[in-house]
This record gives C-alpha cells, sequence and structure tokens, in this order.
C-alpha cells in the first residue's frame, strides 16, 4: 500500500471515534438518503463507538462501492464484537479492493478473536507474501503465534516488526513474552528493558521484567521492577478528585 493510501486509510478510521469527521470525510451523496434497516448492535456497544457505527453505516448505503468505508465499518463492528456483521463487510471490502491490507488484516483479527488461530496464522502469511513490510502483519502473527504455543516463531515475528517499527513497545513485550515462554530470559530482558524506556508506565512490561530477572536470580533487580509495579498500580487505583 502507498503512503498516500495508507493516509487515506488512517483518516477513515478515525471516523470510528468521531462521528461529525465521518460525515465531513465520507459523505458524497445526498444527506438526507434514509440507510437500509440493520439488526441492533450488541446491547454492550454503547456511547461514541455505537453513534460512529451508525454514521458508517448511513454513509455506506450511500457509498457502497467504497472498500476503504466498508474495511471501516468491519473494524468498528469487531470492536463491538459483532462478528458477522463484521466479517460480511470486510469481505466486501476486499471484494472491492483485491488486496487490501487493512481489510485483510481486519479480516484476520476477526479470525483470531472468534477462536481460528490456525486460520488467523495463515492469513497473516497471506499478507505478507504481498506485503513483507507490513508492521500489523507481522506484530499480529507474533500474537497469533504465541497463542498457538509456536514460541520461538512467534518471537521471531515480533523481532520482524520491531525492525520495522523500532517505537512499538507492545512489540517487544510481545517478543519478551515468547521468548520467556521459550526460556530465553536473558534476551526477554533486553526487550523489555527497551518496552518500559518506550513505555515507563506500562503495568505489564514492568510485571515481566521482574519475572525475567527473578529466572535469572536477580532477585534486587527484581524487587525494584515489583516496587514500581506496585507503585503505578496505586496510582491507578487513586480515586479521582472532583
Amino acid at each position: 500500500m502507498t503512503r498516500k493510501a495508507s493516509r487515506r486509510t488512517d483518516a477513515v478510521r478515525k471516523t470510528l471515534y468521531n462521528e461529525s469527521e465521518a460525515v465531513d470525510h465520507l459523505t458524497t451523496g445526498p444527506s438526507e438518503q434514509a440507510p437500509m434497516p440493520e439488526p441492533p448492535l450488541p446491547d454492550s456497544t454503547r456511547g461514541p463507538l455505537a453513534t460512529s457505527i451508525a454514521s458508517l453505516l448511513a454513509q455506506a448505503e450511500i457509498q457502497p462501492e467504497n472498500a476503504e468505508l466498508q474495511c471501516a465499518l468491519g473494524h468498528g463492528l469487531l470492536l463491538a464484537g459483532d462478528f458477522v456483521r463484521a466479517r460480511e463487510r470486510l469481505e466486501r471490502a476486499l471484494a472491492i479492493r483485491p488486496g487490501y491490507s487493512d481489510a485483510a488484516i481486519n479480516l484476520a483479527d476477526l479470525m483470531l478473536q472468534s477462536g481460528d488461530a490456525n486460520g488467523a496464522a495463515a492469513r497473516y502469511e497471506q499478507i505478507l507474501r504481498a506485503d513483507p513490510d507490513c508492521f500489523a502483519a507481522w506484530h499480529n502473527l507474533g500474537r497469533t503465534l504465541e497463542q498457538l504455543g509456536r514460541f520461538a516463531e512467534g518471537a521471531e515475528a515480533f523481532r520482524i516488526a520491531i525492525k520495522l517499527r523500532t517505537d512499538e513497545p507492545g512489540s517487544y513485550e510481545g517478543m519478551a513474552r515468547c521468548l520467556l515462554a521459550a526460556g530465553l530470559a536473558v534476551n526477554a530482558v533486553r526487550a523489555l528493558r527497551h518496552a518500559v524506556s518506550l513505555r515507563p508506565n506500562s503495568a505489564h512490561a514492568w510485571d515481566l521484567l521482574g519475572k525475567a530477572l527473578d529466572q535469572l536470580g536477580e532477585t534486587e533487580a527484581a524487587s525494584e521492577c515489583r516496587a514500581r509495579l506496585r507503585k503505578l498500580n496505586e496510582v491507578e487505583e487513586q480515586p479521582e478528585r472532583e
């Protein structure tokens, strides 16, 4: 995907959180055209996400051949847990624009969340054959391989993701989890030190770092990590002041 196309897709994705922007960016047909009736969203979907999905549904009726819009709508429905309609919209986006990587990645994410980790892994690998520099596909492939217990392969997928985007702490954390599971605590500590330097308030990273240091017998350093973790948890639990 070109940088121009990627920027355009990012703009569409932002509509999931801003209804007015969705209308500004995506409305090109008559605003009075009524959308076709749609089943209700899951009861758990409320607030800005539900509002944005409703707006995107209306725009999709006006622009049914807009692949980016179909993909954004599929992504929103995926976030809402409406997997059936999310799959329908994402497959429609791919039918309009074959090889559309954002839609393919979201569809693979849907498969992973639906419990089909093997299918998700195969789809991520298919995406990467077409676009070997796709960070999201490498990162999500790492998560999928970790879930499948293929830790060495997962760590390698995260390593490539980090090579493509060195400032993403989640990839360092993912690689560290795989390395720890594979018994490579030394390398996991190295990855986690990068993670906490990028995101100092990550309780997950400090917790993992403490466990990795414990495995190496570095009890004092592990205790410092746990102290840092306790402070983060205390801050998180403090009630907001009126």
